[in-house]
């Protein structure tokens, strides 16, 4: 967990003693490092979440330069200021103290007796186990989620094992057409609209962030031979902390392999369907081995079929317009059918059991609802 202000003050062993600004400890955020300056504004060297230790000598004669040294601070998101008691001044200025309840930053003395070297070190120390456990958790969940993979657990286990590192937010996997493929954890959302809201952010970059019903979500897009494959989207109250973002890191690893072993077995799929349609339209093939063929895609070559053709626009690529009779035809809208999807002569052809009237009707609106332009069926 990262350092808060007030896991400092509360040590003993440094005998800090908050001056003002209480109301910012829940307000400022982790302490991401520390720094000493006796300038004036030493806002240019810092980047935010620092703890600033000054014993106000570049301060000590001007009120206004007081109020404006923590003004400056406040602005660039520091965590809070300690000041040195007894090196300059015998006390911390009201000024000073003033400003700090005004911008609600943290403001707290520390003893002539604790040197600033020995906050550097304790802050530091933090900081560096921190850093240290984020890491070990993240080769532990990488390992585990290896171990998922390599057992076929699926993308389901996968999600379902990152958000266990992951308590505070709730992740939602879909595919590249909004099908949910898990959802685990966190606060409870409608997955609909929350795609809704994906797609309308779009997916172009791989990170990217979105608010919803009061939600913060960071959604990641896995992409596969340069398509997207899926988006993983993680929902909380907040914005995800540094080694959260790295565990998530490691989910994404797990499901980008679950995805990559799926589009294999389906590009394997399709080029033993493409060789079928084949050797059917040019008529190479014997009726007994085409019985034979079509009971190796689970078909029963003695049982009714329907068969469909879908034209692809130049702006729909094949993968992902296969990808969609797939998943239309005999996928999760297919209710499970056996089916044979292949292409040949420029066309993605089906061939399902038991044969369903609607089948051409379902994919054209499947892919209107893509905002596909130009796909006919028939």
């Amino acid at each position: 967990m990262p350092l808060l202000l007030q896991q400092l003050l509360d040590d003993p062993g440094l005998g800090l003693e908050l001056c003002a600004g209480r109301a910012g400890l829940s307000e400022r955020g982790p302490v991401r490092w520390v720094h000493s300056s006796e300038i004036p504004d030493p806002t240019p060297w810092l980047e935010g979440g620092e703890v600033l230790l000054t014993t106000g000598l570049g301060i000590k004669d001007s009120p206004a330069l007081q109020r404006r040294l923590i003004a400056g601070l406040a602005d660039r998101g520091c965590a809070g200021v300690g000041f040195g008691v007894g090196v300059v001044l015998e006390e911390v200025p009201r000024a000073l103290v003033a400003a700090a309840n005004d911008h609600r930053m943290p403001l707290f003395s520390v003893p002539y007796e604790v040197p600033f070297i020995a906050v550097t070190k304790r802050i530091s120390r933090f900081i560096f186990d921190e850093h240290y456990a984020t890491l070990r958790s993240a080769v532990d969940l990488h390992r585990r989620v290896l171990a998922g993979v390599l057992a076929g657990t699926g993308v389901r286990g996968v999600v379902e094992t990152v958000a266990g590192q992951m308590p505070d937010f709730g992740l939602v996997l879909f595919d590249y057409y909004g099908t949910v493929l898990a959802q685990q954890g966190g606060p409870a959302v409608d997955a609909g609209p929350l795609w809704d809201a994906l797609a309308r952010a779009g997916h172009r970059r791989d990170r990217y962030g979105v608010t919803f019903e009061g939600h913060a979500v960071e959604a990641s897009v896995v992409r596969l031979a340069g398509e997207v494959e899926a988006i993983l989207a993680v929902v909380g109250d907040r914005e995800l902390h540094e080694h959260e973002s790295l565990l998530l890191e490691q989910g994404l690893t797990g499901v980008s392999l679950e995805a990559a072993r799926g589009l294999s077995a389906r590009v394997l799929h399709r080029a033993r369907a493409d060789d079928l349609l084949q050797e059917v339209f040019e008529g190479r093939i014997a009726e007994p081995v085409l019985a034979r063929r079509l009971a190796a895609f689970g078909l029963d070559p003695r049982a009714p079929y329907r068969a469909i053709g879908v034209a692809r626009p130049e702006a729909v690529s094949e993968r992902a317009l296969c990808a969609l009779v797939e998943e239309t035809v005999a996928g999760t809208h297919g209710a499970g059918r056996d089916a044979v999807v292949g292409r040949y002569d420029g066309l993605v052809y089906a061939v399902a059991q038991p044969p369903a009237g609607d089948d051409a009707e379902r994919v054209a609106a499947a892919a209107k609802a893509r905002g596909w332009a130009g796909v006919a069926v028939g």
